[in-house]
């Protein structure tokens, strides 16, 4: 589908909207779609606000320990968009009702399971900040680092994110530190 207007959107996480000092706790993440979907905090401590951090924008740091969902759960289809740096081994972009995660899991990168796995196994870790997106509906789900499809099987998960979370997987499980640029979430699928 095309995307002409915020009407399109489910959620819009940016920490270029936060405008919070370096080093302020993030005890809810401002939805800026107009749709209410505030990331808030499970538990473990609120996360971080760093200026001037990722190209020289802010971020959002979660240290392990810190763990923030969205009420709403989001279903197909579905676009998602994430500039994200996972500094852990585990979950950082999760759910909390769906076994649905993007980008890093069990000590690899390039990884995306959706109930079922889109692409996996993935490649060692490291330390860098990517582009991961991908989109989903009942028939197919494809994933994407900086663009480039990495998709291994598009039909072996095909859940949407549900409750999406940052910093960890479920009730607080898997957790992982990392940086949080923006997430952009769409309620459809974007050619």
């Amino acid at each position: 589908g095309n995307t002409n207007s915020k009407s399109d959107l489910n959620l819009w996480l940016n920490a270029d909207a936060l405008g919070l000092s370096n080093g302020a706790a993030v005890s809810s993440w401002t939805d800026q779609s107009g749709t209410g979907n505030h990331m808030v905090q499970y538990n473990g401590g609120n996360p971080t606000y760093i200026t001037n951090s990722l190209n020289s924008r802010p971020i959002v740091r979660y240290d392990g320990n810190n763990y923030t969902y969205t009420p709403t759960s989001f279903n197909n289809p579905y676009t998602i968009l994430t500039v994200s740096k996972n500094t852990g081994s585990s979950r950082f972009i999760s759910s909390v009702n769906v076994n649905w995660l993007l980008g890093i899991w069990g000590g690899t990168k390039d990884v995306m399971h959706t109930d079922g796995w889109v692409t996996y196994p993935g490649t060692g870790i490291d330390a860098n900040a990517y582009i991961w997106s991908s989109y989903g509906n009942s028939r197919a789900t494809r994933f994407f680092k900086n663009g480039a499809d990495i998709t291994g099987n598009q039909t072996g998960g095909l859940s949407a994110p549900g409750q999406l979370s940052i910093g960890g997987w479920s009730t607080g499980s898997e957790k992982s530190p990392g940086d949080a640029a923006e997430i952009v979430l769409f309620k459809n699928v974007l050619n």
